[in-house]
């Protein structure tokens, strides 16, 4: 029965917190008079603010103790999905859509918190367990730019229950430096990386010229299989969206035969630490 709600609690989550990306995934199809580089920028960050603020504030009022995680994740819930849907309304005027995804970003602060606590509740024994289920279907990891050549980091960081790898990336070069080549070559890095760990690998590099760098960018969506689903175009600014699978793969490519002892031992040392939270 615990199991059965634990997977029922991690897949409402997901739905819940998968306003966060919603109207930012059609703003390609988007043709407004308020439509700008900045205002893009904006329709994510104000999803940001609002879950800080809902955070602070859920917390400092106890409302998951006073109002019932139960209630409470169910009121956020729906009041997120509700002012999400109110963009259809006033999307044409970019004031009332970054209200819309602030009120978003302060409903999905209702889910959260309120998720671990009621994962938590169905489990004495196993709470750990329990708890990492929720966070680990939710788990992303980082790799700063040429960190990606390496295959330690992105491992660690599977072997931690990320399921999907950002890989922030500055290729901006002088002139006679910059080439098209290196767009190839990072996303032979990309693919690799995904392969190895069946995660997917989301690459956002800065692309065009000034008047001492060039970048011809290689922003890229891979999936866990190694196919690249979404790549941005070169030379010019883009966005580029997909929908990903965050529940982590059963089993890791490559991960059998690795041929570096310390990943072998940090993993070994991940699972040990886990095991021992789980069973205190």
């Amino acid at each position: 029965m615990r199991w059965r709600m634990l997977g029922w609690i991690c897949l409402a989550e997901l739905g819940a917190l998968s306003l966060w990306f919603s109207a930012t995934a059609v703003i390609p199809a988007l043709h407004t008079s308020w439509m700008s580089t900045a205002a893009r920028a904006w329709l994510s960050m104000a999803v940001t603010v609002g879950f800080v603020v809902g955070t602070v504030t859920s917390a400092v009022l106890t409302l998951a103790d006073y109002v019932g995680a139960r209630r409470l994740f169910v009121l956020s819930a729906v009041g997120g999905a509700a002012v999400n849907a109110a963009l259809l309304l006033g999307i044409d005027s970019l004031p009332v859509v970054l209200t819309c995804r602030f009120l978003t970003g302060l409903a999905m602060a209702g889910t959260y918190p309120p998720g671990m606590k009621l994962a938590a509740s169905w489990f004495v024994r196993d709470r750990g367990l329990a708890v990492g289920s929720l966070v680990g279907a939710l788990t992303l990891g980082i790799v700063i730019c040429n960190d990606s050549n390496y295959f330690e980091p992105a491992r660690l960081m599977a072997a931690q229950g990320a399921t999907a790898l950002f890989v922030p990336t500055n290729n901006g070069l002088p002139p006679t430096r910059a080439r098209a080549e290196l767009v190839a070559q990072a996303r032979a890095v990309d693919i690799a990386r995904a392969v190895e760990n069946s995660m997917w690998v989301i690459r956002a590099d800065v692309a065009g010229r000034t008047d001492e760098l060039v970048s011809y960018g290689s922003s890229g969506i891979v999936d866990p299989d190694g196919m690249v689903v979404q790549s941005a175009r070169q030379l010019s600014d883009d966005l580029i969206v997909a929908e990903i699978d965050t529940v982590p793969r059963a089993r890791r490519r490559g991960w059998e035969a690795s041929p570096n002892r310390a990943v072998r031992d940090e993993d070994a040392t991940h699972v040990a630490a886990s095991v021992t939270a789980a069973r205190t």
